[in-house]
């Protein structure tokens, strides 16, 4: 029954990646053809392409209805870098894209307390498991972007859209605490291991999905090139997590910069 489940899911899964990639590619070629259409000219719409890189500060919100808990344990440094294409519609407007690598992750914590069987009744046993993740991601952001008339050398945009993304690395520093706790008075026994770029790609699912929201400047440099930076907040809409038991969302804050030429 769960391997059906299991098959179910992971079909549900497949379906929505084909169906948001056939979307890209549509809007893509449509986008392509309308700018090919238009003169690129420094007073025109033009096609920007460029580089990006993000230091971000990264965490997983955990969300578990039912034993063992798993709460978020905290977060930590994540980075992220791509290349842009941006191209244009107005001159306010514009549909932004692109090809990132983002490392992504954070640490959850969960505590499982059982009976040990055949004991005295009140012995038991707790199960501390702390995990600090580090997740890689290729993702396709697909936006829009509106920009401000240019004030001086500055002008400032607003970007919203959405960002599929495909996991290709998952590693985990997992560290696992026992205690033993004897209820006859016989005291408690303690035993801690740990696990260092473990190897968890199947507690991970593969694709991921989420919400980018992000506002920033861009800085004239001369002629069709730009500085940019930008505060951009990233929220998760999928489990990252495999275990059907088990749910955690993905999400990320970070400062982006960039040339767009």
């Amino acid at each position: 029954m769960k391997s059906m489940i299991h098959a179910l899911y992971f079909e549900k899964i497949n379906a929505q990646i084909k169906k948001i990639f056939a979307l890209f590619l549509f809007v893509l070629f449509s986008v392509t053809l309308y700018a090919q259409q238009m003169e690129v000219t420094r007073s025109g719409v033009p096609i920007h392409f460029g580089l990006e890189i993000t230091p971000s500060i990264v965490w997983l919100k955990a969300e578990n209805p039912l034993p063992p808990a798993l709460d978020g344990n905290g977060s930590k440094v994540g980075f992220g870098f791509g290349l842009m294409t941006e191209f244009g519609f107005s001159r306010n407007y514009s549909f932004a894209t692109g090809i990132d690598i983002n490392y992504r992750g954070g640490n959850l914590k969960s505590l499982m307390k059982t009976a040990i069987a055949g004991g005295n009744p009140g012995d038991s046993l707790s199960t501390l498991t702390t995990s600090n993740y580090t997740l890689e991601y290729i993702e396709i952001p697909l936006t829009l972007k509106m920009k401000t008339n240019e004030i001086g050398y500055l002008t400032y945009f607003g970007q919203i859209g959405l960002a599929p993304g495909i996991n290709i690395s998952s590693k985990a520093d997992i560290q696992t605490q026992t205690q033993t706790v004897n209820s006859s008075g016989a005291g408690s026994n303690t035993t801690t291991s740990d696990s260092n770029g473990a190897d968890v790609s199947k507690a991970i699912n593969t694709f991921n999905l989420s919400l980018i929201v992000s506002i920033g400047a861009e800085y004239s440099l001369g002629g069709s090139t730009t500085a940019l930076a930008a505060i951009t907040f990233n929220n998760g809409f999928l489990n990252v997590l495999s275990a059907d038991n088990y749910k955690a969302i993905s999400n990320c804050l970070g400062l982006t910069v960039g040339v767009l030429f």
